[in-house]
């Protein structure tokens, strides 16, 4: 039985081969297209948090509310610089895609 799901397993672990771009090869590209993006909310994540190390239900609490804080604080900064991520994205990448024309 392990026998069959390693076998199994194995058969994913790889990657598909690899081919570079050949621009001789191909044609040339004369349009991208770029797909519209999600929405998406900006947060605060941190991975290891020191209030982690408590343990159980205090340990939680504390998390939660130091990311509940840290997560309220950039959302005020990005309020009150009036940025939002999405239009800064795309605003970005069309300046930069015209200006490689």
């Amino acid at each position: 039985m392990g026998i069959v799901v390693a076998a199994a397993l194995s058969g994913c672990a790889s990657l598909p081969p690899q081919q570079s771009y050949n621009r001789d090869a191909t044609p040339p590209i004369k349009t991208i297209v770029v797909l519209p993006a999600q929405p998406y909310q900006v947060d605060v994540l941190m991975m290891n948090h020191p209030g982690a190390s408590i343990g159980g239900l205090v340990g939680g609490i504390v998390v939660a509310t130091d990311m509940a804080n840290k997560r309220g604080k950039l959302q005020a900064a990005f309020a009150s610089a009036q940025f939002d991520p999405g239009v800064y994205f795309k605003q970005s990448l069309t300046q930069r895609m015209g200006e490689r024309g």
